[in-house]
């Protein structure tokens, strides 16, 4: 439906500005909006469909970003375009939207993002230059939308948590840790302390999100974007990190995830989903084994988790950890992409995420394969 979206969408030369068409200012002012709307939803087909990139191809479209004005500001009379405020709008989430996609759509003519955010994982471009750019959009996002935002403006409180969890998941795509594994090394424990300080924040926002009754009314919208890259990152190093404020905190907000998101545990056929829970219900097990917490307990299982653990009898009991492992060794490849919609055995393919020896270091034997857990994310849409 969006491929049909964006064909009509061309038919009607949505793709081309209405100034340069020279059509009245009111038209102009509309198609632009409709226009950046039929992109995002184009974008968000790709990603949930596996491609990655948006059909229609960026140097196919010259419309520019809405004006940042109020619905009041025009009428079907007006003679002249409408004059840019400066500060918050009805426009304010909308055209923070619009300065994000620049954004990562520009990046190539600097660093090899390509404006994807698949290429912004990559190891191509150094780290140091990415967050160079990254912190450049914070800067533009702050400084044009958010420190205008009205806290009781529902739409502004929305445009502000999307904001900076946007930003916070480009530093996490842009600190993937495939880029110490393609180059044979260890992944450095300040880059894990990174990698889970960042993926608690990112949770903590889209949580903030559902929490707030203000934003009720937008729950459609929280609700199209998980956050599979930061949840499979904290649940990996909640094998290990047992205890203390940050790991207590991490639980809750992942609990809070698969209470807004029940059908990650009901939804059995789904290969992600089974692969998700697998992931929890072998770190909640390294929870409850390890840790002196009696919250930690089988007596005391949260509601959400008695529900994970009740969800699918096929994958409770984990598979048992490799210990053949050893530190500098290369992780074994059992793991085989397979195409859209194919089998998958959850026991077996996610052995490489999971596996480590228990007998040393919690870090030393810690194989996640990134590679193939970017592969699996991009045939899911996530």
């Amino acid at each position: 439906m969006s491929g049909v979206a964006v064909r009509n969408a061309q038919r009607l030369g949505l793709h081309r500005d209405g100034l340069v068409l020279g059509l009245p200012p009111y038209e102009v002012e509309l198609r632009r909006r409709l226009w950046w709307a039929v992109i995002f939803m184009d974008v968000r087909a790709a990603e949930l469909s596996g491609a990655g990139v948006a059909s229609v191809a960026e140097h196919r479209w010259d419309t520019k970003r809405p004006s940042n004005i109020n619905d009041l500001d025009f009428d079907p009379a007006m003679k002249t375009m409408p004059v840019d405020r400066q500060g918050a709008t009805d426009m304010t989430f909308v055209l923070m939207r619009c300065a994000v996609g620049e954004f990562l759509k520009g990046q190539k003519q600097i660093i090899p993002f390509g404006g994807s955010w698949e290429t912004l994982a990559s190891g191509n471009a150094p780290g140091v230059g990415k967050n160079l750019h990254i912190d450049q959009l914070e800067g533009q996002l702050e400084g044009d939308f958010l420190r205008y935002c009205d806290p009781l403006n529902p739409i502004h409180t929305l445009a502000a948590i999307t904001a900076r969890g946007i930003i916070t998941k480009m530093r996490i795509v842009a600190s993937n840790p495939r880029q110490f594994i393609e180059r044979g090394e260890e992944v450095p424990q300040a880059q894990r302390d990174f990698l889970f300080s960042n993926s608690l924040k990112i949770l903590e926002y889209n949580n903030l999100g559902r929490k707030l009754p203000s934003l009720l009314r937008f729950h459609w919208h929280n609700k199209q974007y998980i956050q599979w890259h930061a949840i499979v990152f904290l649940l990996s190093e909640l094998r290990y990190r047992l205890e203390g404020p940050e790991v207590e905190k991490a639980w809750e907000e992942l609990n809070l995830i698969f209470e807004g998101h029940p059908e990650i545990i009901e939804n059995r056929s789904n290969t992600l989903h089974r692969a998700i829970i697998h992931l929890y219900k072998r770190a909640w097990r390294a929870r409850e084994n390890r840790s002196s917490s009696r919250i930690a307990s089988p007596q005391n299982r949260p509601r959400v988790v008695q529900m994970i653990f009740a969800s699918d009898p096929t994958i409770a009991k984990a598979k048992p950890a490799i210990a053949s492992q050893t530190k500098g060794s290369q992780p074994s490849h059992e793991f085989s992409p397979t195409l859209p919609g194919a089998s998958l055995d959850v026991d077996e393919s996610f052995t490489d995420l999971t596996s480590l020896s228990s007998e040393s270091s919690p870090f030393d034997h810690l194989r996640i394969d990134w590679t193939d857990w970017d592969a699996i994310m991009r045939e899911f849409g996530a």
